[in-house]
Order: structure tokens, then sequence, then C-alpha cells
């Protein structure tokens, strides 16, 4: 659908959207506001910033409203600690890994607490992450390294098995990576990421062969996001009059979860992570939470 302008609004039907004269259906949504296209900034950057001006418009206390909670065990990340974390891990993984802006992040692991400090983190220091389904086989994990070229990937003990030995592998269930979450209060990273630069390589579904890489940048993120936000807000949550909160039984590598999380960051609601698909404890999740 066009978009609305002061031409076409006094001949547009307020409750359809058309326009009699030009016969073009307009959009009844308000006007999507985005940053500058040339405004330096990251997807992090704006979802936190999004977060920010939702805390200091509502009465809730987002500090110790958990963010995240491990269905199968009830462990939780408050935001708080998930700002906390997401800032000294990407401190550590600047400073004791040398990533640096348009190296690529391989990241194979299912559904844990730790995933989206991580994606935060990578994305602030314009790191691509590069998210796979942990259930691919080999040759599927293959051929999607072929695609996006990873300078480091990020797996669990299981999941390492997968990856290439060649390939620098960060076990994010190990206790060297949990220490990363916690090292460093300091200030903010220096890096500084474009709209444009690249945020993401996802994979299609290869309905027309093997899977492609596709590229998504930061300003691609932050449409989305803001898109959403537009919608109902019944829908997005952001005038709950309780804490939203929403169930995630896939693994956060495909787009459509990914904006989810992010999206859920920035309106300060809580996220229900399943590390395996099963109706029972599904069924659990939804009672328990």
């Amino acid at each position: 659908m066009a978009a609305t302008n002061t031409n076409t609004s006094s001949q547009m039907d307020p409750n359809s959207g058309f326009c009699s004269h030009t016969k073009i259906f307009h959009s009844l949504r308000s006007t999507l506001s985005l940053p500058p296209p040339s405004q330096p900034l990251s997807a992090t950057q704006f979802v936190l910033s999004l977060l920010h001006s939702t805390t200091t418009t509502t009465t809730t206390n987002f500090s110790e409203t958990p963010f995240l909670i491990n269905a199968s065990n009830g462990h939780r990340v408050a935001y708080s600690d998930f700002l906390h974390q997401t800032k000294s891990l990407a401190f550590s993984l600047q400073k004791q890994y040398s990533l640096s802006k348009g190296d690529v992040a391989f990241i194979l692991s299912p559904n844990s607490l730790q995933i989206p400090s991580l994606y935060f983190s990578l994305l602030s220091l314009g790191v691509v992450i590069a998210p796979a389904n942990p259930e691919y086989s080999i040759s599927e994990l293959n051929h999607q390294i072929q695609l996006t070229r990873p300078t480091i990937s990020f797996a669990t003990s299981h999941t390492s098995r997968k990856l290439p030995l060649n390939l620098r592998t960060i076990l994010i269930d190990s206790p060297e990576f949990s220490t990363l979450f916690t090292q460093h209060s300091g200030g903010e990273s220096d890096v500084v990421v474009n709209q444009s630069d690249i945020a993401a390589i996802l994979h299609s579904s290869a309905t027309t062969g093997r899977p492609k890489g596709v590229l998504l940048i930061h300003g691609n993120l932050i449409a989305r996001i803001a898109a959403n936000r537009t919608i109902d807000p019944f829908e997005t949550g952001i005038k709950y009059k309780v804490q939203g909160v929403s169930l995630i039984k896939q693994h956060l590598s495909g787009a459509f979860r990914l904006i989810n999380m992010m999206m859920a960051a920035s309106i300060g609601e809580t996220l229900v992570l399943m590390e395996t698909s099963d109706l029972e404890a599904e069924l659990e999740a939804v009672h328990n939470y």
C-alpha cells in the first residue's frame, strides 16, 4: 500500500484508505518514524534506546523484570543483569578475542540464556552474526560455513562436534565463557556502526535448492523493529496491564525469532526459552509462566 500524503488525504476514505482521485489504497497506519539513514546506529543501540524510553514512560521496574527464563529449570536473567552482561561480553570479545567490525561469527547453539546477550554484544561491535540451526547435519552446516566464511564460531560442547576443527570456536557452556559476562563494567564500546553495515547473514529455507545466505544490514533490523512498534499496542505488549510474556520454543537462528527476541527487549517483555521442542514441556511452560 502506498503512503498517505497531503494531496490525497482530503479525498481518502478514512475507513478503507481508498483515494477516489488516484484510485490507490493508502495505509491507515501512522507514518513510520525512523532515524536518519546517515546516523551511525547499531541494532543494539536502537533496541536499548527503545527499552530506555519505555522504562521512562511506564511505572514498571524493568531493572528487576526478567527478560529471559529457562523453561526447563526456571533460571532467569533480569533486565539489569542482561544489560550488564551484554556490555561486559562486548568488551571481553573485543579485547580478549580481538573481534572487530566486519568479522563474521558463526553461532551454533540451542536456545540458552546466553544467546541474546551474545547477539546484542556482537552486533554492538559491528560483528556480523551468522546463526545456524543446531539440528542441521554436518554437510548442511559446512555449506553455510562456506557461504558465511566466519572468523570465529560460538557453540556448545555438544554442537561444536559438527564444526570444522580449523574453525576457532568458543564454547558458550564453558566456565571460561561465563566469566566474560561479569569481567568488565567499564564504558561503552568505541566502535562506530553504521546502519548500512551488515548485521547478520541468515539463511533461506532452501525451497529451490540449498539454503542461500541472506544479508541483513543494521538498518533492516531497525526498520523492522520500528514497524512492529506501530502495530496495535495490545499485540506489541507496550501497554499491557500485566507484564507481557512470550514462549519461544524454536531456535533463535531464524529471522522471525531473531526479530521477536529484539522486539521483546525493546519493550521490556519476558521471553521463556525452551531448549527442546516437546509438547508436554511446552504445556508445562505455559502453565508455569
